[in-house]
């Protein structure tokens, strides 16, 4: 990059060792590991030693002396330097084996006991999966090395996505394999429009400017729902560029807003405002007979294509029988447990997005289920023994925490409560094993099944299912 040089450390004839959950390759230099991106397990390489701390090192590939026959050219110009896909180099059946390892690794750390992981369930689509994608406007765009000297005479406003490594750099994105189109076209003249209107992108120095971030929600009707979210209160300049882009953008449906309590980091609770649309939610279409809305501010699987056999595998393993009550802890939208429901007594669902809960209770009377309650509260505070008191006892609980898993005083009302069956769906293999260590106290694991959400990159989607030890 165009930077000032420092001393560069090379280090040859490095082996990669093993990939790291990060995605990155592993090796050791001076009895230190040291992290490489863009690196295969066997290969090896000459790197740059560029930082590190007290216990590791992060090193950049300078050259592969030894290239894994599973290594391939990869199809965005942008890889290496955007941090949005982090194995575009290696061909997509080694990536799912790799990802199995990770699972497998994390597993045996923390000694839990398995018999097998089931071969991952591969994404249909490769490429352009993404139903939901979100870009980050930047005043101070990364530079290229061919395009020379930073200077002022350059325009370095740019949207797109992190630099890999770098949370407070933008790639300006002109190509982008995740989400299918029109996302990269509407991501183009977003900008374009906005240059023109001369509204502010966000400076992530001094956090001056008004554009964040622009995300663009696709559904299976071909709805294209986009969202900007802004720094601050958006001023008359902005109203008038939310305005220029529902009447202006081909494709566009609606348009929603919203302002970061805390613009440096992009996540939260945020309040979400309809600027204008009819098609004010996004339609998830026949899923074996069912159909679900979700609003914009709302979680739902991020791969369409695949989260039908997802739905399909929580549904058969859950076993669910006619007098049967059934948690749905982390419920979203309430779709899994709209799943379960015509076999159920009851599904109690319990989400802490007032905006997801909506959905759910909308999703039920929308899918024609009348056994279904969705209770919004966060479920430390919620799932109490009054709460079960007044529900009832769980036979089969669905446990769908975010990537932090879930916390240890939930983790003991599930033991106390003691449910013959738990289906845990996680995507963090070392957050589900660190909560496994926990409840196979008085759980066997019956099954684990890998299922690829998040193709070109480490992460991974997983479900356990957990039986009551007779």
């Amino acid at each position: 990059m165009s930077r000032k040089q420092k001393k560069r450390k090379i280090a040859r004839h490095l082996e990669i060792m093993g990939i790291h959950p990060s995605g990155k390759g592993w090796t050791l230099f001076q009895g230190r590991k040291v992290f490489i991106p863009n690196t295969i397990t066997g290969e090896i390489i000459s790197g740059e030693i560029v930082y590190g701390g007290s216990e590791f090192l992060s090193g950049i590939l300078i050259e592969i002396e030894k290239q894994h026959p599973y290594r391939r050219e990869p199809v965005c110009k942008h890889f290496k330097l955007c941090g949005g896909c982090l194995w575009q180099h290696i061909q997509y059946p080694y990536q799912l084996q790799l990802k199995s390892q990770i699972l497998d690794e994390a597993l045996n750390y923390k000694g839990i006991p398995f018999k097998e992981i089931k071969p991952i369930i591969p994404s249909e689509n490769e490429f352009f999966y993404r139903n939901q994608l979100t870009f980050s406007f930047s005043s101070q765009r990364w530079f290229y090395d061919e395009e020379g000297k930073i200077d002022d005479t350059k325009d370095r406003r740019a949207v797109g996505f992190n630099v890999a490594q770098l949370s407070n750099r933008i790639v300006d994105i002109t190509e982008c394999y995740l989400q299918p189109e029109p996302s990269v076209s509407i991501a183009r003249q977003t900008k374009k429009m906005a240059q023109d209107l001369n509204v502010s992108f966000f400076n992530f120095k001094d956090g001056s400017g008004i554009l964040r971030s622009l995300e663009i929600l696709q559904d299976s009707t071909q709805n294209v729902i986009v969202m900007i979210g802004f720094a601050s209160q958006p001023d008359e300049a902005a109203f008038r560029f939310l305005e220029h882009l529902f009447t202006d953008m081909p494709g566009v449906k609606s348009v929603f807003w919203k302002v970061y309590s805390n613009p440096f980091k992009a996540f939260g609770e945020m309040e979400v405002h309809c600027f204008d649309g009819k098609d004010r939610l996004l339609r998830i279409n026949n899923i074996d007979g069912f159909s679900f809305r979700v609003s914009p501010q709302s979680f739902f699987q991020t791969n369409r294509f695949i989260a039908p056999k997802l739905f399909r595998y929580v549904m058969q393993k859950a076993e669910v029988k006619a007098d049967d009550t059934v948690y749905d802890l982390y419920c979203g939208t309430g779709i899994l447990g709209i799943f379960l429901a015509k076999q159920a007594k009851k599904v109690i669902g319990i989400e802490f997005s007032p905006a997801a809960v909506e959905d759910a209770k909308e999703n039920a009377i929308l899918n024609g289920v009348h056994n279904c309650t969705f209770v919004q509260g966060d479920v430390l505070s919620t799932l109490t023994l009054d709460f079960i008191k007044k529900y009832g006892h769980p036979n089969v609980v669905i446990l769908d925490p975010p990537r932090s898993g879930t916390l240890i005083e939930i983790k003991k009302i599930l033991l106390s409560e003691s449910p013959e069956k738990i289906i845990y769906v996680s995507c963090n293999p070392q957050a589900l094993a660190r909560d496994l260590q926990m409840l196979i106290s008085k759980y066997e694991i019956e099954e684990i099944q890998p299922i690829d959400m998040f193709p070109q990159t480490p992460h991974i989607e997983s479900v356990v299912v957990l039986n009551l030890k007779k």
